[in-house]
C-alpha cells in the first residue's frame, strides 16, 4: 500500500506523517523532498522540476510494502506551475504521465484545509500564494486522481481525527489490518 499525503503549505502534511509512522513503525517514510532546499531556491522552475525528478525517483526505488509519502508527484506539479505555468507546466505532466504507468499510489489523501503560516525557514510566508496553491490542488489532484484511477481521500481535523479516517480508508479498500 502506497499512501501520499498531499496539501498546501502549514496543512499538517509532516506532523500526520509522523504521527501514522510514530503509530506504525513499520511503514516506510518518504519525506517532503522540496523541504531540503531553502524558499528562495526552490521557487524557480529550474528547481521545481528537479525537487520532482527527486520524487519520483524515490518513489521508483521505495520497493517497502507500506510506504507513507510526505507529498507526491500531484503536489509537485502544482508548485511547478505556480512557479512557471508556461514554461514547466507541460514539461513536469510529461514526467507525470510517465511515472504513472507504475502505479506509484493505492491511495491520496488531501488535507483539505490549512492554517495561517508559521515560518519554519523553509515555506513561503505569502497567504495569498498559499490560497492560490490550494485552490489549484483543490482542482487539480482530485482531477488527476480520477484521470490514473488513485482512490482520493479528502481529510480535515485534529491529527488523531485524520489518522481516524486514513485507517478507516485502509480497510475499506481491504489491504490493512491495524
Amino acid at each position: 500500500m502506497r499512501i501520499a499525503i498531499c496539501g498546501t503549505s502549514n496543512a499538517g502534511k509532516t506532523t500526520l506523517v509522523k504521527r501514522l509512522s510514530q503509530k506504525h513503525p513499520e511503514w516506510n517514510v518518504i519525506h517532503e523532498i522540496a523541504s531540503t532546499y531553502d524558499r528562495q531556491t526552490r521557487d524557480t522552475p529550474h528547481i521545481q522540476r528537479m525537487i520532482l525528478e527527486k520524487q519520483i525517483a524515490v518513489e521508483t526505488n521505495t520497493a517497502s510494502h507500506m510506504v507513507l509519502m510526505d507529498r507526491c508527484v500531484f503536489d509537485n506539479l502544482v508548485y511547478c506551475w505556480n512557479v512557471s505555468p508556461e514554461l514547466s507546466f507541460d514539461d513536469c505532466l510529461c514526467l507525470i504521465n510517465n511515472h504513472m504507468k507504475t502505479k506509484p499510489y493505492d491511495l491520496i489523501v488531501f488535507i483539505n484545509e490549512f492554517f495561517p503560516l508559521v515560518d519554519n525557514g523553509l515555506r513561503s510566508m505569502d497567504p495569498v500564494a498559499q490560497r492560490r496553491i490550494f485552490s489549484l490542488m483543490s482542482f487539480v489532484i482530485p482531477s488527476l486522481c480520477i484521470a490514473y484511477n488513485i482512490p482520493l481521500m479528502r481529510v480535515v481535523g485534529h491529527s488523531n481525527i485524520r489518522i481516524h479516517a486514513i485507517e478507516a480508508k485502509l480497510r475499506e479498500l481491504r489491504s490493512f489490518d491495524p
